[in-house]
């Protein structure tokens, strides 16, 4: 019935969110999400209209559909500025920049997430704000400037810190970490995977701390203590065979082989190169 039509409408659009939360099942979710905008069309109901654009598109993106993800965000974009809907306006411009930056335009991306980011301001959104700032540190980084790139993570971990996000602090300090190796300041790059490794352990986020365990590692290998470094090497390579991670435990493989090969250990490395090898072919 007529009456009945909202309460349906927001029920289809929960079930499709549902599918679609951890990839569950993408086709189901988007079916639920055209049932959910058909009927949010019928009621005249934009702002539901708009929210359900968005997660037919986050879908899309996760597809790899760019296209027909930036033509949904577009979609959603226009009713948030006809409702005036600040939030809904500052969402969809961070996620059309992110399909920027996948696509390789840079500046395209910057300019959306500097929209973005103005009116996480002006909402006082810190996470918004935060996450913002941490894709633009990104393409500062990719651009060769590190100085801004290091500034932008700096922000973004303060808001971390005052949002007491343990899983954003970790990206950005890992982040962080990763531009200190580049500039060559291989103790201060040392000191916040130590830390992000931490938190990493703290929320149980294996892959991360993998790969964190693996970073430094590298360090320590270009620090002369190769010892060190193969028994961080190996603690990664457990977590990547723990979580079936074929292309990391890959990875992992070819640079304990050159850690190995420094050690004059010469077999050993060659049967870790080949290891990591055949499983990449």
């Amino acid at each position: 019935s007529e009456e009945a039509l909202p309460a349906l409408a927001t029920v289809l659009f929960q079930l499709g969110r549902l599918y679609a939360e951890g990839g569950f099942n993408f086709d189901l979710a988007l079916e639920r999400y055209r049932e959910a905008l058909a009927r949010y069309e019928r009621l005249g109901d934009l702002r539901g209209k708009g929210d359900t654009l968005r997660g037919m598109a986050s879908i899309y993106v996760l597809r790899g559909d760019l296209d027909g993800a930036m033509r949904l965000y577009q979609e959603a974009l226009e009713i948030d500025e006809r409702l005036g809907d600040l939030r809904g306006k500052a969402a969809t411009l961070h996620e059309m920049a992110s399909i920027l930056r996948l696509r390789g335009d840079l500046d395209g991306a910057m300019r959306l997430y500097q929209e973005a980011l103005e009116l996480f301001e002006r909402l006082g959104d810190l996470q918004g704000k935060g996450a913002t700032l941490h894709q633009m540190a990104y393409i500062l980084r990719l651009r060769g400037d590190l100085d801004g790139a290091l500034r932008l993570y700096q922000q973004s971990l303060e808001i971390d810190e005052r949002l007491g996000d343990p899983q954003g602090k970790s990206a950005t300090l890992a982040m962080m970490a990763y531009i200190l190796r580049l500039r060559g300041d291989l103790d201060g790059a040392l000191r916040l995977y130590q830390e992000a490794l931490e938190l990493f352990e703290r929320l149980g986020d294996l892959l991360w701390k993998g790969a964190t365990l693996r970073e430094m590692a590298s360090i320590l290998g270009l620090r002369g203590d190769l010892d060190g470094a193969l028994r961080l090497y190996q603690e990664a390579l457990e977590i990547f065979e723990r979580l079936g991670d074929l292309r990391d435990k890959a990875v992992t493989l070819g640079m304990r082989g050159q850690a190995l090969w420094a050690q004059g250990k010469r077999g050993e490395a060659i049967a870790s190169l080949w290891s990591g090898l055949e499983l990449l072919m």
